[in-house]
């Protein structure tokens, strides 16, 4: 039975706890909550997955999951470098969705926009990389390092035709929910090169009453300001977004003169949206 080092019930609650602790149970603690709020973490990887309107696959539901849990891991560590940060928090379950929505988004886009076909996800390979090691512990009796699972999981794929283009063949930079390696984050900001998006776009569902607040300011700044707003983070202006762009749907929506002006907009909005998260939520910049 383990020791419990923190509130079990407030998955909020408990982070602050861990923050408190003395450094050398941290990590501990970080893995306990991990396990004990991990319903609560696939809530809000639901939501995130919702949030897009599109239905999914059960692989790609695993891998949201997975981007979730590492970045609850992630962002637990942030915590207890910054306790400050964790004590300011209103709502972290609208954290965690802002840190996750870059790899949700390229997760749902990644086959409409790419076109590889045969590529595995990345968070896929290290769920299953986590259940290899698991495997492999019980069979030797002892936790195997990276190089020996890495060589098992090859010499596993090598009976496939064409390995490397299924996504198949790994080396060590695969590993991403494990004990020894911090959580991938290259993939994060890969969709920019596929997108004219800017890479600060919030996700199209954080909080009904967040998106009303946004729009609602922007008006009363400037009624294109407002248009502008709606285009963005209103959720039955969705098909626009996906058919012409971001930038290009609010330069028709609100009447702008080119799509310069559209990226002015993006800004403002981007600005007073930082604000409203600060001064209504609490949730500060991680």
């Amino acid at each position: 039975m383990m020791t419990e080092l923190f509130d079990h019930t407030d998955p909020q609650q408990a982070a602050i706890d861990i923050c408190t602790l003395d450094a050398t149970l941290q990590r501990e603690a970080i893995e306990q909550w991990l396990v004990v709020f991990d319903p609560w973490v696939k809530q809000v990887a639901a939501g995130a997955q919702t949030a897009f309107g599109r239905g999914l696959a059960r692989h790609k539901e695993d891998d949201i999951i997975q981007i979730t849990r590492m970045a609850a891991w992630q962002l637990l560590e942030y915590y207890c470098d910054n306790p400050d940060k964790a004590a300011k928090v209103v709502s972290l379950r609208a954290v965690l969705r802002l840190q996750i929505r870059n790899n949700v988004r390229d997760e749902f886009e990644r086959d409409e926009t790419k076109g590889v076909r045969g590529v595995r996800s990345m968070y896929r390979n290290a769920r299953e990389l986590d259940n290899l090691e698991s495997e492999m512990a019980q069979d030797l009796h002892r936790m195997p390092t990276r190089a020996e699972v890495v060589a098992e999981w090859n010499a596993r794929a090598s009976v496939r035709k064409d390995a490397r283009r299924q996504g198949r063949t790994i080396d060590g930079m695969h590993f991403g929910f494990h004990e020894n390696t911090p959580p991938p984050m290259e993939h994060e900001h890969s969709y920019v090169e596929y997108h004219d998006e800017p890479d600060f776009v919030l996700m199209p569902l954080e909080s009904q009453e967040f998106r009303d607040t946004v729009v609602d300011y922007a008006g009363q700044k400037d009624q294109q300001l407002g248009i502008a707003a709606g285009v963005w983070l209103d959720e039955s202006q969705a098909g626009a977004r996906t058919e012409h762009g971001i930038y290009k749907a609010i330069k028709l929506a609100g009447n702008y003169r080119n799509l310069a002006e559209a990226r002015e907009a993006v800004e403002a909005i981007r600005r007073l949206s930082i604000v409203v998260l600060r001064e209504h939520y609490g949730i500060d910049s991680v």
